[in-house]
């Protein structure tokens, strides 16, 4: 997924949506009942959050342990967020003081292009050989991983610029345990905003910070990663 992305948020314009899903069950039992989709927009130097609902049809699987084996950390983009049909995330979203869980999922690949669902929200990503970027209608769009990734690598995006300020991160959330993570920093003006997204190689993103200033003060949301799915495991098919 900058909750700018997707949430997995990406903030690639003025507008940042975070797919927010509640479950009316204990994880890891996965028995989703309601999704809720949040559409937070940049309006008038206001940001101005409007719900709707809609029935969730997947959810994450349970938190697994990840590898504890150390091996070197990689340096192509595709490596820490796959992005195949059947790759589900569950997270744990804190927003404006309100906990919920989101869910998202990877539910089309054509070529290039890839969809993550949230909600009724499509989340478009191109995976180029050098690296994945979120297309914008208004232009080319912007690389949310460009290789080579290193611990000073950077790029410019739309408004500011991307560089990653951690590398060969160990990261633990309620998912497991992760080695040789790598963290980008999103920077941006008019309006200021933060985003930083810790990936883990294999996972995808597995913490997500934004911060955004406006007339009205500081805006912050935060998701961890609190299980996954990948292709192949339904976490649907359990015996009853």
């Amino acid at each position: 997924m900058s909750v700018t992305q997707k949430f997995v948020g990406y903030d690639h314009s003025p507008e940042f949506f975070v797919a927010s899903t509640f479950l009316a069950a204990d994880f890891p039992a996965v028995r989703c009942k309601v999704a809720g989709m949040f559409r937070l927009t940049f309006h008038h130097q206001r940001w101005v959050l409007a719900a709707t609902f809609a029935t969730a049809y997947a959810c994450a699987g349970a938190p697994k342990t990840a590898v504890p084996e150390k091996l070197p950390t990689p340096t192509t983009p595709a490596a820490y967020y796959p992005l195949e049909p059947g790759w589900k995330w569950a997270y744990d979203v804190e927003q404006d003081g309100e906990a919920i869980l989101a869910t998202f999922a990877v539910t089309l690949r054509e070529g290039e292009r890839a969809l993550v669902s949230g909600g009724d929200q499509m989340l478009e990503y191109v995976v180029k050989p050098d690296g994945i970027m979120r297309p914008d209608p208004r232009g080319a769009g912007d690389y949310v991983l460009k290789a080579p990734l290193s611990a000073t690598a950077a790029w410019p995006v739309s408004g500011g610029q991307a560089k990653v300020v951690g590398w060969d991160q160990t990261i633990e959330t309620l998912a497991g345990k992760f080695n040789n993570c790598v963290t980008v920093e999103e920077t941006r003006d008019n309006p200021d905003r933060r985003t930083k997204t810790s990936y883990a190689p294999g996972v995808g993103p597995i913490v997500i910070e934004f911060q955004a200033m406006d007339t009205n003060g500081l805006h912050s949301t935060k998701a961890r990663l609190r299980g996954y799915t990948r292709p192949g495991e339904d976490p649907l098919a359990f015996a009853p």
